[in-house]
């Protein structure tokens, strides 16, 4: 619930060097000109888009208040395809929906907007930086203590869902294809035979 201490993500670059990406999230939970609460995140759509490869956007914003819509987000705005009016604290923002948002996870329920127009809005800080850091896994293991040691006061944790994810689904590929190999070994050894 606590902002990052300003300079977190230059010191998490820092430590993870150019080997990985980082991006700042923000959060709050703001109301539709309908009364309808939504989660709306300020984040750097540039950094997002090297991050996350895998989210399926129509269009990615490019300019100031065009927001990024969730899918499951999109119900709660009365007219989604239209400018429309968000308030956090009693101070409203009207944004333009640019483009929608489809994960199947959690980010489909958000309203994303530039982290600039966010924090002007809303004066609330990243609280979560989401870091990609590549390599074994000792070494991503090496870089989560790093950034431990870098940043005491933040809790640091691995997101290894798709990493591991497309571990099991290369471990069965592997076994079906060994499998395969055996079978076509023993077949023609029986046709050598006969």
């Amino acid at each position: 619930g606590a902002s990052l201490p300003a300079g977190a993500l230059q010191q998490v670059e820092a430590t993870l060097g150019d080997k990985s990406v980082a991006v700042p999230f923000a959060y709050v939970v703001a109301r539709t000109s309908d009364g309808q609460s939504v989660v709306v995140a300020g984040t750097d759509f540039e950094r997002v888009r090297r991050l996350n490869r895998w989210w399926n956007v129509s269009k990615w914003p490019a300019g100031p208040l065009q927001a990024l819509v969730g899918t499951r987000a999109a119900s709660a705005i009365p007219h989604s395809d239209k400018p429309f009016s968000i308030s956090f604290q009693g101070r409203s923002l009207e944004v333009t929906p640019v483009g929608t948002l489809q994960t199947g996870a959690a980010e489909d329920s958000r309203v994303y907007l530039s982290l600039s127009d966010f924090a002007s809005w809303t004066n609330v800080q990243p609280s979560t930086i989401e870091v990609a850091a590549s390599g074994s896994a000792g070494e991503v293991d090496a870089a989560l203590n790093r950034l431990d040691q870098t940043l005491p006061a933040a809790e640091v944790r691995p997101v290894r869902q798709i990493v591991e994810g497309e571990a099991r689904v290369l471990n069965k590929t592997r076994a079906t294809l060994l499998a395969a190999a055996v079978l076509i070994v023993l077949t023609a050894a029986l046709c050598v035979l006969a």
